[in-house]
């Protein structure tokens, strides 16, 4: 039950496409949520920006690779983020490459 809420929650995050392959530069974004515990917040990060999306990609997989390697309570590693639990609250993280003609996942400030 709590992979598919995981599920979830990263589709309805990060289940859109990326804008444009033409863009100058790709940003990597990453994004913390509380998924069940008593804490609450999300928020995202940027992490890096690379030159093209391919070089974003390989930046992602090596962000996941470092984060969820080095974190004890990890339960899940996916393709694009991971669950971790700390003390009773189960967190989600997850990364997405977008061009930085998209708009901000951060929304309007």
């Amino acid at each position: 039950m709590r992979a598919r809420v995981v599920a979830l929650i990263f589709f309805l995050v990060f289940g859109w496409t990326a804008a444009s392959a033409d863009a100058e530069t790709w940003v990597l974004w990453r994004y913390n949520a509380m998924v069940v515990g008593r804490a609450t917040g999300a928020n995202w990060v940027i992490e890096d920006t690379a030159p093209t999306r391919p070089e974003c990609e390989t930046l992602l997989s090596q962000a996941v690779v470092k984060w969820s390697s080095g974190w004890e309570g990890v339960q899940q590693v996916t393709k694009t983020g991971m669950i971790y639990q700390r003390g009773d609250v189960l967190w989600a993280m997850n990364w997405k490459c977008l061009p930085n003609t998209a708009p901000d996942p951060r929304g309007p400030k």
